[in-house]
């Protein structure tokens, strides 16, 4: 058993003074650890002089419209970001013209959009 290390650091992060872990709500410590995750990607940046590889799992369901807009624009400037949805309807036309669109279904994976079944 290790006893000491970053891995047993507890980080604390306070908005307008108020602990969010403690009194946050789950929207608000979301957005503060995607922020903390997109701080980490400019610092790689910054320093490398290269984009690292991000990928942010099914992040868009849990951001209001706003903040998926944002989030959007931040990553659009990118070269290696990956994300995942299970609704690829929240991503704007424009933006997912800008990528490549993987479908998987049923466990297999396809280039493109899903294909939407015709009306019956």
């Amino acid at each position: 058993m290790t006893v000491i290390g970053p891995h047993r650091d507890e980080l604390r992060f306070l908005g307008n003074g108020i602990d969010l872990g403690e009194f946050g709500s789950r929207g608000q410590m979301r957005t503060t650890l995607l922020a903390l995750k997109l701080a980490e990607v400019a610092w790689m940046k910054e320093r490398t002089a290269e984009w690292p590889v991000t990928l942010l799992d099914e992040v868009m369901a849990e951001l209001d419209l706003d903040r998926r807009h944002d989030l959007l624009r931040y990553v659009g400037d990118g070269e290696q970001v990956m994300l995942t949805a299970t609704d690829a309807a929240m991503f704007p036309a424009d933006f997912r013209d800008k990528g490549e669109v993987w479908t998987v279904t049923e466990g297999t994976v396809q280039r493109g959009a899903p294909q939407t079944a015709p009306d019956a």
